[in-house]
């Protein structure tokens, strides 16, 4: 589940606000979370290709929208079709967003479903079909899927202009009442989804994996740049985690990218191919975060971290103890930023 605009800071186990995600809170306390996870950019057309392919956003560009380029990905969907997978990504508005569209048909999901094949009787509101009518609809197709199966979904009422089937619950957040309203609603949805599945044949046998597509800048007006900014929820659930491992918090520091690593190495999948990705359940794996913006990049680890901006050589949002750490922060960051650009443009 590509969860729209999901921000940390909706999420009582990451810090944040409580009474807003009170589903996600339950389902945390019964699987695996990362609750130090941070998206690779500010668009959902970064946060496919970081999400599927472990690449990570570009300044000034996302590379789904050039074939030219992404056709030089790996991508999660096409290591488990090899193994017998059958394959499907839904969405309730039109996937012509962001050349979506054509990198999920180049990666050859089996079946791809979007707004235009939701029946018209369905209540549209102005960017699609709410997130309840895509989960029902989600229900419906793994009905008739043959197992083993991978089955995305990217949700979109959680996004402006926030029109989802409800009502008012929550009357604070200011300017982003609608925006917290919205996030309620789509953890409800996710209640439903979860409570009916809960009934059918391949619940037992299946990992639910959530995590948001990028951040938000949350009523706390986080610059979109800023690591607050791009802190978003990472959960895998499922009676598939062993007892002994459910309601655990992994405070990791932990990047968007890295699922891919994560997710095919629990399979026994090579995934020596995504070279941005780590496993965030390998002990010996490096801990560090790198996302870029327009002019900089920002650099996380254990240890501090920092923003950088190129056109002024400025740093901001800096948390390091010494000058021997920033400067480190800096050149590590730097350098990922470096073999990214050369990589991309080798395409």
């Amino acid at each position: 589940m590509v969860l729209e605009g999901w921000s940390s800071d909706l999420i009582k186990s990451c810090g944040g606000y409580d009474g807003v995600t009170p589903n996600m809170e339950r389902m945390i306390s019964q699987g695996y979370f990362f609750n130090n996870c941070y998206a690779s950019g500010y668009l959902s057309d970064q946060g496919m290709a970081a999400i599927f392919s472990a690449f990570p956003a570009q300044p000034k560009t996302s590379i789904i929208q050039e074939p030219n380029k992404y056709g030089h990905l790996p991508c999660i969907n096409t290591e488990l079709e090899k193994l017998g997978y059958h394959t499907s990504f839904l969405f309730g508005g039109q996937l012509s967003y962001g050349n979506i569209r054509s990198y999920m048909y180049f990666n050859g999901f089996d079946r791809i479903v979007e707004g235009k094949d939701f029946d018209s009787s369905i209540p549209q509101c102005k960017l699609g079909v709410a997130d309840e009518y895509l989960y029902a609809r989600q229900l419906e197709e793994l009905a008739k899927e043959q197992e083993p199966f991978f089955a995305a979904m990217f949700t979109l009422s959680s996004h402006s202009p926030y029109d989802m089937p409800m009502e008012e619950v929550l009357h604070w957040g200011d300017k982003e009442k609608g925006y917290i309203n919205s996030v309620y609603y789509a953890d409800k949805c996710i209640q439903d989804f979860i409570e009916k599945a809960k009934t059918t044949s391949w619940y037992k046998n299946t990992l639910f994996v959530f995590v948001s597509d990028h951040g938000h800048r949350s009523p706390k007006n986080w610059v979109f740049y800023q690591p607050e900014y791009r802190k978003i929820p990472l959960l895998f659930y499922g009676e598939v985690i062993k007892p002994e491992y459910r309601g655990k918090i992994d405070t990791v520091v932990a990047a968007q990218t890295d699922l891919a690593a994560t997710l095919l190495g629990q399979l026994d999948i090579e995934a020596g191919k995504y070279t941005y990705s780590k496993n965030l359940l390998n002990p010996s794996a490096q801990r560090h975060v790198f996302y870029s913006f327009d002019e900089g990049l920002c650099f996380i680890k254990p240890t501090g971290q920092l923003c950088w901006h190129v056109k002024d050589q400025r740093i901001d949002f800096e948390k390091t103890n010494t000058e021997a750490g920033k400067q480190e922060l800096l050149q590590e960051g730097k350098a990922i930023l470096q073999v990214l650009t050369k990589e991309y443009f080798s395409f």
